[in-house]
């Protein structure tokens, strides 16, 4: 089973319940579709951003990780939708259902963030503002 607080090593937080991102993970691969994961079942489209900050914090599941990242790249390979990128479509057909060229795309960038070496220097921040002294 994979760290369910991989995406919180960097700053070093517990906040997510062990075992949550495996629930998420088997959720989200059981509604996959053509073009990736819609958030919300009472609509079939989908944000890129979300995708990818998603994929990010399931780094440790592979499966849905993969399946998250091909949708965005199988939607930007085929939607017929000739506009700056849109980071909000459709899964079933990959049309664009709004967005376009925005500036949080940046988020699509996440998976490209280096893991932190260490979290001590978090840890003295966090441990400072709470008066405990703490170095691991």
């Amino acid at each position: 089973m994979a760290d369910d607080r991989s995406h919180l090593r960097m700053v070093g937080l517990d906040l997510v319940p062990l075992g949550a991102a495996a629930r998420e993970a088997a959720w989200y691969q059981s509604k996959r579709g053509a073009h990736g994961v819609p958030p919300d079942l009472c609509h079939d489209d989908t944000k890129a951003d979300w995708e990818l900050w998603t994929a990010a914090w399931l780094t440790g599941h592979t499966d849905i990780r993969t399946t998250l990242v091909e949708g965005v790249y199988s939607f930007a390979d085929t939607t017929g939708s000739r506009v700056p990128f849109s980071g909000w479509y459709f899964v079933a057909d990959a049309r664009k259902s709004g967005f376009q060229a925005r500036p949080v795309a940046a988020g699509c960038l996440v998976l490209l963030r280096r893991p932190a070496a260490s979290t001590t220097l978090w840890r003295r921040i966090q441990n400072r503002r709470s008066g405990k002294l703490r170095f691991s």
